[in-house]
């Protein structure tokens, strides 16, 4: 599978480019990995740790580097965090 599409957006893989309706939306190649990892999980719960383990390995980085990522994110797919359509925030465990 080289593209994930979820309501008006597309992630290519291969690429690592995240597209919103055939245009590219920026966002760095790390951030769509990111969340090309949410988007796999189709809804389940990705924790902060797997997170951390997978796109910072062996990288001593503070909560507050994925929480400015998840926000990144968020600006870019234009989703509310208080009122979430694509990443919710499970407090103190991960996202979805």
């Amino acid at each position: 599978m080289s593209r994930l599409a979820f309501g008006p957006f597309t992630i290519d893989l291969r690429a690592s480019a995240l597209s919103k309706d055939g245009a590219l939306t920026p966002l760095s190649p790390k951030l769509v990995q990111v969340l090309a990892c949410l988007a796999e999980a189709r809804g389940a719960l990705v924790s902060r740790d797997l997170l951390f383990e997978r796109f910072w390995p062996g990288l001593t980085v503070t909560d507050n580097t994925l929480t400015r990522a998840i926000a990144d994110i968020r600006k870019a797919l234009d989703d509310d965090p208080a009122a979430p359509r694509y990443v919710q925030t499970m407090a103190r465990r991960g996202y979805r």
